[in-house]
């Protein structure tokens, strides 16, 4: 047996604090729900509806199917992070980095512009006048931020599809 694919997942920020690693997972949603079926509709030949007629009608209202899937799922979790290019914790390194949480990131009514709130995060190092140190660079704090992996969750999933689709036999004469 061959392994196919392969996730490793994220390398931990700090080798040396596993603990601050501990958080959602990323990868995981708390719920996740999927149904699917499909329905003969009841019409043309050996069904209840129409079930005697002849072969032209039968071959346009016989044969007919509705089919659906539905998904309704929790949002993914998500972090946080740094990509500006700074490096707080002056580890010499170019790797995004999670940057410090210093209130609720939560908003009463979010939307596609204001899914957290920014304001509850800081880069390390900013002074408290700038906090995403958008005119000056950081001072290199020597640490890493203090947000857990998978504080944030993202919008929820509702889906449904249906379709309807046209049964037709197909045969061949021989010669």
């Amino acid at each position: 047996d061959q392994l196919v694919g392969n996730y490793q997942g994220a390398a931990p920020e700090n080798r040396f604090c596993i603990g601050c690693e501990y958080g959602n997972n990323l990868l995981t949603q708390r719920l996740y729900y999927y149904i699917n079926g499909n329905y003969l509709l009841p019409f043309g030949n050996g069904q209840s509806i129409f079930a005697n007629i002849n072969r032209r009608w039968n071959a346009i209202i016989g044969g007919w199917a509705i089919a659906g899937n539905g998904t309704v799922a929790n949002g993914q979790f998500f972090s946080p992070s740094v990509t500006s290019g700074f490096d707080t914790a002056n580890t010499n390194t170019s790797f995004t980095q999670r940057p410090d949480q210093i209130g609720d990131p939560h908003v009463a009514h979010p939307s596609i512009n204001n899914w957290f709130n920014i304001n509850a995060f800081v880069i390390p190092g900013c002074p408290a006048s700038v906090p995403l140190c958008k005119t000056t660079v950081p001072i290199n704090v020597g640490r890493f931020g203090n947000v857990r992996p998978g504080t944030l969750i993202g919008p929820h999933l509702v889906e449904f599809d249906l379709s309807l689709m046209k049964n037709f036999h197909v045969t061949s004469r021989g010669t």
